[in-house]
């Protein structure tokens, strides 16, 4: 026996749609689900675009020079990869919903980080593999969970207050290297 159809559809529609559609922007930028998007964002650009600002001298460090950059040409060469990992990232996204893939996220950044300061060449494959990974879900997953979460009306908004932001603390890259070179 099929289920009965809701008596009013649009109150069914409006159960099933998430609490933050529709609300005012001043209110959605106070919510955890608000913070959590704005500081995943922050860390994880910054992260990323800072291994790719010193990952050839990172490799130089372990001997790059020595094998003609080679694992330089290949961490450049895995790059576009990630464009191979979309079915496999909606799949996960369907089965485990944000939370799972967000521990992916977080399990693939902490190996690539992990890995990525080893000081032995053979072995940044693995840091290649894992980064390459991580940024492919990440962007996936962050800008879904955004339209899903704060909706059509708003979301470009949020998205662009927090990639300003994010931007903006990627100019500390540099000056942050250059520091760490000092030390």
């Amino acid at each position: 026996v099929a289920p009965a159809p809701p008596a009013d559809p649009a109150a069914a529609a409006e159960g099933s749609r998430p609490p933050l559609h529709g609300k005012p922007l001043s209110q959605q930028i106070r919510t955890f689900d608000f913070v959590f998007g704005f500081l995943q964002l922050g860390f994880i650009v910054f992260r990323s675009n800072g291994y790719m600002g010193i990952n050839k001298e990172l490799l130089e460090s372990f001997g790059d020079e020595d094998t003609g950059y080679a694992y330089s040409q290949i961490f450049t060469l895995s790059l576009p990869v990630s464009a191979f990992f979309f079915t496999w990232i909606s799949s996960t996204m369907q089965k485990q919903g944000f939370a799972g893939t967000n521990m992916i996220i977080l399990v693939t950044g902490v190996i690539w980080n992990g890995v990525a300061f080893v000081p032995w060449l053979p072995i940044q494959i693995v840091a290649f593999a894992a980064f390459t990974f991580h940024r492919a879900f990440f962007y996936s997953v962050y800008f879904t969970y955004m339209a899903h979460t704060f909706g059509s009306s708003t979301c470009g908004r949020l998205v662009g207050l927090c990639t300003s932001v994010a931007a903006v603390l990627n100019f500390l890259v540099w000056p942050l290297v250059a520091l760490s070179n000092q030390l």
